[in-house]
């Protein structure tokens, strides 16, 4: 039988779909809730639709730290003001009522992670609909959608500078095979995201290539 220290991330993979896995025993702690004071618990979902939520991110700048995204298997977008008070007799119903400024449908099917650009101005989305898409946060309106994925977009990532820079990366991938993505000119790093599908992959984009559907992507 081969070994898992022998096998590739994708055989890894597909064995563990299709066999499942154990996951380990863990040390049990002492409840240490009592340290720790709960600002309020809410209810997500549109209207009386309560579903599990999938995703979660501040805002980046200091002026929007308080509004938090949030995003579940039923395709919103919802925002959040955390900043409010909220009174301990309040139901978690009445905390998401109150703190809620906006939502909207962004995809057909779940959406599995957020992640806030360009200084809160634009949010981008991951969904099980193999797409990514990039919204004006204010105005609540699709700029790009991002699709080359074959599975679902299970993660998303904005690179952390802001700051022009001329990079190289060099990704061994698959074993002996060498690919060089070159980052030519001072990009505005701003403008790379990267996207982590059930599909095994991961792809690098640049948003400043497109306006239009299928903005240029690298895919690892």
């Amino acid at each position: 039988m081969e070994s898992s220290g022998n096998r590739s991330i994708f055989q890894n993979i597909r064995s563990r779909e299709l066999h499942g896995f154990r996951v380990r025993k863990r040390a049990c702690f002492a409840d240490d809730s009592s340290r720790f004071s709960r600002l309020g618990a809410f209810d997500y979902g549109v209207e009386d639709d309560v579903s599990p939520p999938m995703a979660l991110s501040f805002c980046k700048t200091s002026k929007n730290a308080h509004i938090l995204a949030v995003t579940g298997e039923d395709g919103y977008v919802c925002l959040y003001n955390t900043r409010l008070k909220f009174s301990s007799s309040s139901t978690s119903a009445e905390n998401a009522e109150k703190a809620r400024k906006c939502e909207w449908l962004a995809h057909e099917n779940a959406v599995f992670d957020v992640c806030w650009i360009k200084d809160d101005t634009n949010l981008l989305t991951a969904c099980a609909d193999h797409s990514i898409k990039v919204w004006d946060s204010q105005e609540k309106k699709c700029l790009l959608a991002l699709t080359g994925h074959t599975g679902s977009v299970k993660s998303i990532s904005a690179h952390p500078s802001n700051n022009g820079m001329l990079i190289t990366l060099s990704v061994i991938f698959p074993p002996g095979k060498e690919l060089d993505v070159y980052l030519n000119d001072y990009l505005y790093m701003e403008d790379i995201i990267v996207s982590g599908s059930r599909d095994g992959s991961f792809a690098l984009w640049d948003l400043r290539c497109s306006k239009s559907t299928g903005s240029h992507s690298d895919t690892l």
